[in-house]
């Protein structure tokens, strides 16, 4: 048997009350679940302001 590792970075557009914690602890449950993974770590995250570009 093998042990992969595997890092991605995910980008969520998400509204203004939505809790990053609670969103990256979603992720990972879904990840585990749905996938069969064994381990998740949350190594980084990190929150930005995003406006969207209106267009013309």
């Amino acid at each position: 048997m093998q042990r992969i590792q595997v890092y991605l970075k995910v980008v969520v557009e998400a509204d203004d009350e939505e809790r990053p914690d609670k969103l990256t602890t979603e992720l990972q449950r879904v990840l585990k679940r749905v996938h069969g993974v064994r381990e998740v770590e949350l190594t980084n995250s990190t929150v930005e302001r995003f406006e969207e570009l209106e267009e013309d």
